[in-house]
């Protein structure tokens, strides 16, 4: 090989270098030192609106998520107080989904076509509240969190709007909220259990006793920015939905409570980083009891419950590790391009004596 072709060669390795350095060391380091959390993305709002029966109910929600990130939703209702063996009542039921993002694949009714969007117009009336006072709690919404409108926003609670006689403003007239329903009748239970799937009784014609519903990880997962190396450490954020309990039509008659439990199966090599609020460890993954919040009084205009919202920042147990494999690797390549940089300034230097 002659000189020539040799400088052109160590200029063609350090090209080749510099471009390797920018697509995986760059990345690397700047996710290691300036590491960037996935902390914003969309967290369903679910709203479950019931109405009738005689006596009052318990709503019971037990959601879990598996090992892949999806969420079922199992829901039942149970008598507040113990009644007599087989005094059968039952109750309408709405099942909606709110989400600032158009989401798919979401199923009920165990069966495979998805729910269909509905426009907002469509609410029913309780539902439609419940939302609408989403839409406009900045911090504590579900739909359109906002902290830097929080502190100096014009919005205020459904409680002072009522006291100043004020209406609260129904935005709905903009798409900034898609919607997802499902509706049937409940059978109410007057044993307290806890169930897995969906289910009816026998001769009772259509009544669901245990409703059963499915949302993809898309809806509840946000990840790292794509063009972090892949064998760096993995960053995932878990956005629980928000549940709402309210009536069909506005005026509450008999949810007299709601009683909400996630279970997160542990993924694969991941532990959580951070938690709010901190969950209950598990042989599995990990547990959280949902607090429950009520606007007004059982029987009353426009009450309903609401729970909180948890937020949970995965990453992977090994990512020490990996990061320390990393600058490794990457002090390695430094050393070898500020070599090869020398041997690149040289060959440059010959040829550009050679072109004179």
């Amino acid at each position: 090989m002659t000189k020539t072709a040799e400088a052109f060669a160590v200029l063609a390795t350090f090209f080749i270098m510099l471009v390797v350095g920018w697509i995986v060391v760059v990345p690397g380091l700047r996710s290691i030192f300036f590491p960037e959390w996935p902390d914003s993305g969309s967290r369903p709002l679910i709203i479950f609106a019931t109405q009738g029966g005689d006596r009052n109910y318990d709503t019971h929600v037990i959601s879990t998520v598996d090992v892949h990130g999806d969420l079922t939703l199992i829901v039942y209702l149970v008598e507040s107080a113990e009644s007599e063996p087989n005094s059968y009542f039952g109750v309408d039921y709405e099942l909606v989904i709110a989400s600032n993002v158009a989401l798919s694949g979401l199923t009920c009714n165990g069966e495979a076509k998805e729910l269909e969007e509905i426009d907002a117009t469509e609410l029913s009336p309780g539902p439609a509240y419940a939302y609408t006072v989403d839409e406009v709690s900045n911090l504590t919404s579900a739909t359109n969190f906002s902290v830097e409108e929080s502190d100096e926003s014009d919005a205020v609670s459904p409680s002072v709007a009522r006291e100043n006689g004020d209406e609260v403003e129904d935005n709905n007239d903009e798409k900034n909220a898609y919607f997802y329903r499902h509706t049937g009748v409940f059978g109410v239970w007057n044993i307290e259990d806890v169930f897995s799937r969906r289910g009816f009784l026998e001769n009772d014609h259509g009544t669901v006793w245990v409703e059963e519903c499915h949302i993809p990880s898309s809806a509840i997962w946000s990840y790292t920015e794509s063009g972090v190396p892949f064998f760096l450490e993995p960053k995932a954020t878990l956005f629980l939905p928000q549940f709402n309990l309210t009536s069909i039509n506005n005026t509450t008659d008999h949810q007299s409570d709601l009683r909400v439990t996630v279970n997160v199966d542990r993924p694969p090599n991941l532990k959580i980083a951070e938690a709010f609020p901190h969950p209950k460890p598990t042989a599995t993954g990990w547990t959280h009891y949902h607090t429950v919040y009520w606007f007004g009084k059982l029987g009353e205009f426009e009450s309903f419950a609401w729970t909180d919202q948890p937020t949970w920042m995965l990453v992977d147990r090994e990512g020490e590790k990996k990061e320390e494999f990393f600058l490794l690797l990457a002090g390695v390549y430094l050393g070898l391009i500020f070599s090869v940089m020398h041997f690149a300034l040289k060959s440059m230097l010959y040829l550009f004596g050679r072109s004179k």
